[in-house]
């Protein structure tokens, strides 16, 4: 899973200050006499008073700023500069912003360029409608739309705003940020130039590469490089679907935390995992915790798997590894178990079970220090049991006193082979016991009692059908009545059903919601996941 490797608004901070570029260097220009030169200057009468009329290369200079446009009219009684044509305004470190027109009232300490206004800093350029500032309140901003480039990166937005005594720049209504690396679209974008962190308070979709990132509320700290992001996350990329209630994502170190309704979707190798909460490191895999729930979904017989904590990895080349620990908990068709831990690599298709495994079906029960299964494709092929193996299989009721009948096998270790699903074979290696019922036509003819050093058995129907010694076997077949009590349990027999893990155990923990991104991706296929997801999920919430 490429999981939280999302690089979120690392250039947010080159891009912005050139709004504060601009806004910095024309606050020192107000609220000082103003000494105007130009090619001609009259005073001209109007109804509100006398004016200055000045024309062909109107300029002035105030704090090394340097003001040029065609004509302007200055009112003294209002305090108030109209400049026409060809508005220039060069800062002293070169920031450039040039326009149609200014406005410029004293009084309410407002200045303002408009149409056409274009504002250069270096290789960054913002095009704005128009920019206004007010020099009491330190406080700037544009409307009608503005768009910032610089190297092929672009960041748009109908409206913004900048407070120089907070440090504070604020974009609103259809703001997006397009860079060679990512794309960022969001309605309204908080930026502290101090503090260099980014705030999110609406809907919010971010592409990288093949990824893509949405949520409704978030933050980013470009200093730290960490983030946190809140309702409705949902992180998608080729392989993966990732949906929880809150992300927390540090970029330096490639580490994640997801929290509240978390589930993750391995489209790749078609597995779910459910959870309360998961951790995520990008070069070691996610680890979901609080009795997480995984269910494999590519088989008419789906593999659930339930425990304490799962750790999942998933590598570039597809290969699946997972480790459930802790109470675990799986089931499959007929087949169900417990450990306390269950591992599985899809290397070899094997799920490995230790630390008291027991595994059941309809009828038997198998267990010992360590348990293998060997998959081919979705069908068991072969079950080991290591150390201690023992398998008791309830064989029909006693004609006698009508107790349960168990036939068991008791060695070192023990093979089962699978033929089309269905148990065709046994072998028991090393210091082998048996006790088995001999049926002809459903009535019990005998109980066999054996010890050898290896056996084997033939299965048909899920019951012994022949039976082959290997060693110096050693045994006794009792009459159906006269088999002693004491021997109608091997050493080690436990027969516990009501452990069984039951179908409730592996209910979903909660609703699996996910929905559409408000806008179309760009960069990936998106619409092929969502189409899956339609026909495995149903329709995408709202």
């Amino acid at each position: 899973m490429q999981g939280f490797s999302v690089a979120l608004l690392r250039k947010v901070q080159i891009y912005l200050p050139i709004v504060l570029a601009f806004f910095a260097e024309w606050g020192p220009l107000m609220g000082q006499p103003i000494q105007l030169q130009a090619r001609r200057m009259k005073s001209l009468a109007k109804p509100t008073g006398n004016v200055q009329l000045l024309e062909g290369n109107v300029r002035f200079t105030q704090s090394g700023s340097t003001v040029t446009c065609d004509q302007a009219e200055y009112d003294p009684a209002t305090e108030t500069l109209l400049g026409i044509g060809h508005v220039r305004i060069v800062n002293n470190e070169g920031t450039t912003v040039t326009g149609l027109n200014l406005f410029y009232d004293n009084r309410e300490h407002i200045a303002k360029v408009s149409g056409q206004v274009e504002l250069r800093d270096g290789s960054m350029t913002l095009t704005s409608p128009w920019l206004k500032y007010n020099t009491l309140s330190k406080e700037g901003w544009y409307g009608s739309g503005a768009t910032i480039l610089d190297r092929g990166s672009t960041l748009k937005s109908r409206s913004g705003r900048f407070n120089a005594r907070s440090k504070t720049l604020f974009f609103r209504y259809n703001v997006s940020l397009e860079t060679p690396d990512y794309s960022l679209f969001t309605d309204t974008l908080e930026y502290q130039t101090d503090s260099k962190v980014a705030r999110l308070y609406t809907y919010t979709q971010l592409e990288q590469d093949s990824s893509l990132l949405f949520f409704n509320r978030g933050w980013y700290s470009n200093a730290d490089h960490y983030g946190e992001f809140y309702d409705q996350v949902q992180l998608v990329d080729p392989h993966n679907l990732l949906v929880c209630d809150t992300l927390y994502f540090h970029r330096n170190s490639k580490q994640g935390t997801a929290l509240g309704h978390v589930w993750m979707l391995d489209r790749t190798n078609d597995w779910v995992l459910f959870a309360s909460g998961a951790d995520y490191a990008e070069d070691g895999g996610s680890k979901f915790w609080g009795r997480p729930l995984g269910r494999q979904l590519d088989s008419a017989e789906p593999f659930d798997l339930r425990s304490d904590s799962i750790f999942y990895r998933n590598d570039s080349f597809a290969h699946r590894w997972f480790k459930a620990t802790g109470n675990v908990l799986f089931q499959r068709a007929q087949v169900s178990g417990r450990s306390h831990v269950l591992e599985y690599s899809s290397v070899d298709s094997a799920f490995r079970l230790s630390e008291d495994p027991v595994l059941y079906d309809s009828a038997s029960r198998l267990s010992g220090e360590h348990i293998d299964l060997f998959m081919n494709g979705q069908r068991i092929e072969r079950v080991a049991q290591y150390n201690e193996a023992f398998v008791v299989m309830h064989d029909g009721q006693d004609p006698f006193n009508g107790l349960p009948l168990y036939s068991q096998i008791k060695a070192d270790s023990m093979n089962h082979y699978f033929r089309e699903g269905k148990l065709h074979s046994m072998t028991a290696y090393r210091e082998s016991q048996s006790l088995y019922y001999l049926k002809s036509e459903e009535q019990v003819d005998g109980v066999n009692s054996v010890s050898s050093r290896d056996m084997r058995f033939a299965m048909l129907d899920g019951k012994i059908d022949k039976v082959y010694f290997y060693g110096e076997p050693k045994g006794t077949v009792y009459p159906p009545d006269e088999l002693p009590s004491a021997e109608s349990r091997l050493p080690g027999f436990v027969w516990d059903p009501e452990r069984k893990p039951t179908a409730e155990a592996f209910a979903l923990p909660f609703e699996a919601y996910y929905r559409t991104p408000k806008r179309t991706p760009s960069r990936f296929q998106f619409r092929d996941t969502l189409d899956e997801l339609q026909r495995e999920w149903g329709s995408p919430s709202s």
